[in-house]
């Protein structure tokens, strides 16, 4: 067993023991064994995901903060993985807004449909990402 499924083994037990107290024994066996693997397979997610956003700050320690961004990734659900592509494709649609701009501005040749393209391209894109601002 490595360590950190020791770890979330411990976690496991804290959580249990703090969070249903005198309600254990409401749960058949095979109940609490079927919550004790899934709060087992939350524990280790959420050190999993802890782990790497403080690598990604590079920090050697894993601070409350990282714990709480973690737990915030893990239950994302379907709505806001949604918003999070209608913001990534914003980013795409108000990209290609500009830059159809700039190769017209450069080129100095402006064509009605051109401008027409990069305005709708533009207000689409800020609305995606204004959405996924708001939503996050």
């Amino acid at each position: 067993m490595s360590e950190s499924d020791r770890d979330a083994l411990a976690l496991q037990e804290e959580v249990l023991t703090e969070q249903l107290g005198n309600s254990v024994g409401r749960f058949s066996p095979r109940a609490m064994r079927i919550l004790r693997s899934a709060v087992h397979d939350y524990a280790k997610a959420l050190m999993t995901e802890s782990e790497k956003l403080s690598t990604r700050g590079q920090v050697d320690l894993i601070s409350a903060t990282h714990v709480r961004q973690a737990a915030g990734n893990l239950v994302a659900g379907p709505s806001r993985r949604a918003f999070q592509h209608l913001g990534t494709g914003g980013g795409i649609l108000l990209g290609v807004s500009l830059s159809n701009t700039a190769a017209m501005v450069t080129v100095g040749q402006y064509s009605t449909i051109g401008v027409v393209v990069s305005a709708v391209l533009a207000v689409m894109g800020t609305f995606g990402i204004a959405l996924h601002i708001a939503k996050d």
